[in-house]
């Protein structure tokens, strides 16, 4: 007989050598580039540009905060500047350009995060965009969570069920090792009330596109349900978050 003492050993042993299994992520996929001749009649949501013609407007499809005391948007032809100003510190907004791959890149700060749209490989650290991207239809897009065990949305269930979410561990915030060996196009990160204990800085640092994710600190229900809408303007399908908002609404 195993001793209860021993046993318990092994069992912990078991579970840190679980913990620390290798990632294999799938390969990135790439959208294929297409010829844009005029003014598309929607957001590319699965395709780059292959021939950039200044001056058209390659985001026919817009959408704009109503709600939210934190954030604000506004698009430049090829380019959206999304500005999320914090409502809990006096820290600077954090400035984000969501830019349509195949376009060239604007003139940025260095501190501004720059994210090539649509993206195709997004990690969470937080669950409150799971039910949007059901909405929008780009659960597909997800390869990576906090942790799977918790999540309720159907089509979430499922894609952990045939092994295409990987486990981040590390709560909302994150872990670093296993988010860099998944290598995503962006990762939510939880935002806190204590500057102190958010990740983004640090993740920015090695080159993570790290979008901080502060819903929870809205002052209405609508305010926190608008930021869906970051996750619309990342795949581009603020066409389908109108249309899906304006029902929230109502």
């Amino acid at each position: 007989m195993v001793p209860a003492r021993s046993a318990l050993g092994a069992a912990c042993l078991a579970s840190m050598l679980l913990g620390c299994s290798q990632l294999d992520p799938e390969p990135k996929q790439s959208y294929p580039a297409i010829q844009v001749a005029s003014a598309p009649a929607q957001n590319l949501d699965q395709a780059c540009v292959a021939n950039f013609q200044p001056g058209l407007d390659y985001f026919p499809d817009k959408t704009e905060f109503h709600y939210s005391n934190q954030l604000s948007v506004s698009y430049h032809g090829h380019y959206k500047q999304v500005t999320f100003r914090p409502s809990v510190s006096a820290e600077e907004p954090v400035e984000m350009l969501f830019v349509q791959c195949g376009t060239p890149m604007p003139e940025h700060g260095s501190r501004t995060i720059v994210v090539s749209v649509p993206v195709s490989r997004i990690v969470t650290g937080t669950r409150a965009m799971l039910g949007a991207a059901d909405d929008l239809g780009v659960v597909d897009r997800f390869v990576g969570i906090s942790d799977p065990r918790a999540i309720t949305v159907p089509s979430f269930v499922k894609r952990v069920e045939q092994g295409q979410l990987s486990m981040m561990s590390g709560y909302a915030h994150g872990n670093i090792e296993p988010l860099m060996a998944l290598d995503p196009d962006v990762y939510f990160t939880f935002h806190s009330a204590y500057p102190q204990f958010n990740m983004h800085p640090r993740l920015w640092a090695l080159g993570i596109r790290a979008v901080p994710h502060g819903d929870i600190l809205e002052s209405t229900p609508l305010g926190r349900a608008e930021w869906m809408k970051v996750l619309a303007m990342l795949t581009n399908t603020e066409a389908r978050a109108n249309v899906i908002f304006d029902r929230v609404e109502r």
